[in-house]
């Protein structure tokens, strides 16, 4: 299965008047790159071109866009996640309060091959800096996912996820608490509807000091599993 992204993109290079940018940027070298935090309204724009939910996350901490002169070529959104049992469950209870979700990314068409790697990385070094410990990212196999993007920047892989349900809200299959109860006030009107979430691959990248990470290790070491790999037939 191809991921959602490639399809996104590959139409997107083939469509003569594109909705976010006139003109491409006339350099797109990865070394001149420049990664940034940005705002919501400018994260956004990406997202909803491009990422495979097209929903903006509900409870988002941090924004960061990669940069080709000037231009914003691919953006990166950390959040938290309810219930906080979500955040603690990943390195202990200890270092739940600094555990951040990498909850959407995406980018352009035009972007470098290698931009969603120097953003994620270049991301997460800042995150550190902020005092940071731990960064979870899900991978959704309905888009096509395994998670290459995650095992290209050295985030533990710790098994597959599901469980609970998601619900068709205002054009969108949507998540979460409040998903639930506003699906559930609806539930008697003819387009109510709900379905089993999906098997998501869940990865683990650690932050902090020596024996903050040591630490951490010691309550993920019987987590940790081989990299996913596509199918050869996909």
């Amino acid at each position: 299965m191809i991921s959602h992204q490639k399809i996104i993109r590959d139409k997107k290079a083939g469509e003569t008047k594109l909705f976010l940018f006139n003109d491409i940027p006339e350099s797109v070298d990865i070394k001149s790159s420049i990664v940034r935090e940005i705002d919501y309204n400018t994260a956004s724009k990406i997202i909803f071109e491009y990422e495979w939910l097209g929903t903006m996350p509900t409870f988002s901490t941090h924004y960061f866009g990669i940069y080709f002169n000037g231009v914003c070529g691919g953006v990166v959104i950390y959040g938290i996640s309810l219930p906080k049992s979500v955040l603690d469950s990943v390195v202990g209870k200890k270092y739940g309060d600094k555990v951040r979700v990498l909850s959407r990314g995406a980018c352009v068409y035009w972007a470098h091959p290698h931009s969603a790697s120097k953003l994620i990385s270049t991301s997460l070094k800042i995150l550190d800096k902020q005092g940071y410990k731990a960064i979870v990212a899900f991978c959704d196999t309905r888009a096509g996912e395994i998670g290459t993007i995650y095992q290209a920047c050295n985030f533990l892989y710790i098994g597959e996820s599901s469980g609970g349900k998601e619900y068709f809200i205002e054009g969108k299959w949507r998540t979460g608490k409040g998903a639930a109860e506003y699906a559930h006030k609806k539930r008697n009107l003819s387009e109510y509807r709900q379905r089993d979430r999906s098997l998501k691959h869940k990865y683990v990248y650690l932050l902090g000091n020596k024996s903050e990470k040591k630490e951490m290790m010691e309550y993920l070491k019987d987590k940790i599993k081989p990299y996913p790999k596509r199918k050869l037939c996909e």
